[in-house]
């Protein structure tokens, strides 16, 4: 099945068995790496340099593999105090990805106002699994002119946030 295909075998009493047949390639056809501009390149993006906070470490974990393999040179931090550190020893961060909702007393509204006034260029991108209208109630004023991604996102979106903001 040198084009791929799909197999189902059913016996009652037995189970189901299904086998998946990936089409093949080349010998070595996909293979290359790359340099991290050139992944960046081919999903459309110009490498950045990006802070991620994000209270989860299996989210953060996951959105900073997501943004390396796009090319993108990573710093994670658990909390606003953690990135608030980070910066004040790298200044060259391009943007800050960070979640609205944090512990530890201040939410990602307020990181990124303390952020800018240490990085003035930085761009933001604010995701959250809240509903918007929950900001109200946390006392995030002026939300809905945040650049949000909302969770659960795709890997696509996550790619077509950052790229939007790369170009803004």
């Amino acid at each position: 099945m040198a084009d791929g295909g799909l197999q189902i075998e059913s016996q009652v009493g037995e189970g189901t068995s299904i086998r998946l047949y990936l089409p093949t390639t080349p010998a070595g056809a996909g293979l290359s790496i790359g340099s991290r501009k050139e992944r960046a390149s081919s999903l459309g993006t110009s490498q950045m340099k990006i802070l991620i906070v994000e209270d989860q470490p299996d989210v953060r974990a996951h959105v900073e593999k997501l943004l390396k393999r796009a090319g993108h040179i990573v710093t994670s931090a658990a909390d606003a105090k953690s990135a608030l550190d980070v910066l004040e020893l790298e200044t060259d961060f391009d943007v800050l990805f960070t979640d609205v909702v944090m512990p530890g007393g201040m939410n990602g509204v307020q990181l990124a106002a303390a952020a800018s006034k240490i990085l003035p260029t930085l761009k933001v991108l604010y995701t959250s699994g809240f509903p918007a209208s929950a900001f109200d109630e946390i006392g995030v004023d002026g939300w809905h002119q945040l650049a949000l991604l909302s969770k659960p996102y795709r890997s696509a979106e996550l790619y077509h946030a950052i790229n939007q903001l790369a170009n803004t």
